[in-house]
């Protein structure tokens, strides 16, 4: 069975009104939050975030790069 590697937030009222906020900031976008100590947003340079752009085209869904809690 593969290791569990990421859990959605749990969210405070706070928590949920800032991410809300972010979202309308952003034109309406959707954020997802995960737990930190599960995962890290990956840094990718501009070659590797191209990659990941045709993937989501290819596989028609978003696509969330992280790297797994050491």
């Amino acid at each position: 069975m593969p290791a569990k590697i990421w859990t959605l937030s749990r969210l405070s009222d706070e928590d949920e009104r800032l991410l809300k906020e972010a979202e309308a900031t952003l034109g309406g976008k959707v954020l997802l939050a995960y737990e930190p100590d599960q995962v890290a947003a990956a840094r990718l340079n501009e070659s590797q975030l191209e990659c990941l752009q045709g993937l989501e085209q290819k596989l028609g869904m978003a696509v969330v790069a992280v790297e797994p809690a050491a």
